[in-house]
């Protein structure tokens, strides 16, 4: 992970941590915060970066414990399970694709991604 990157999650207030994972990075931010209308208020968020990040984006984020709507149900892309770390994530089925600016986004856009990503979600289970 970039120095900017680090230095961006630092000053974020975000407890994160980051380990190599064979050819990735799995970056894990502690406390998350879920969006209204989605439950529980807080999870561990974990996303996988790939070795020529920011190049290449990242694909898909997890979570743990898995975040779900007002009535219990999952949202739509995120029934299956991966494990990581010793956890059982939640995996999120959401891809950037040609919306990442190679060179220019980073963790942090990528983070602002995630949010509108479960605001979405948020907004389909009201």
């Amino acid at each position: 992970m970039r120095a900017s990157d680090e230095q961006y999650l630092d000053e974020s207030g975000l407890t994160w941590s980051a380990n190599q994972d064979g050819e990735m990075v799995n970056l894990i931010i502690e406390d998350w915060p879920v969006p209204s209308g989605l439950e529980p208020e807080v999870t561990a968020l974990l996303i996988r970066l790939p070795a020529t990040f920011n190049a290449a984006a990242p694909d898909m984020f997890w979570c743990d414990p898995p975040v779900v709507g007002p009535n219990g149900a999952a949202p739509a892309a995120t029934q299956v399970r991966n494990q990581f770390d010793g956890r059982t994530w939640q995996r999120w089925s959401r891809h950037i694709g040609a919306a990442w600016r190679p060179g220019i986004d980073n963790v942090a856009s990528y983070l602002g991604y995630v949010a509108q990503a479960m605001a979405q979600a948020a907004q389909a289970a009201a």
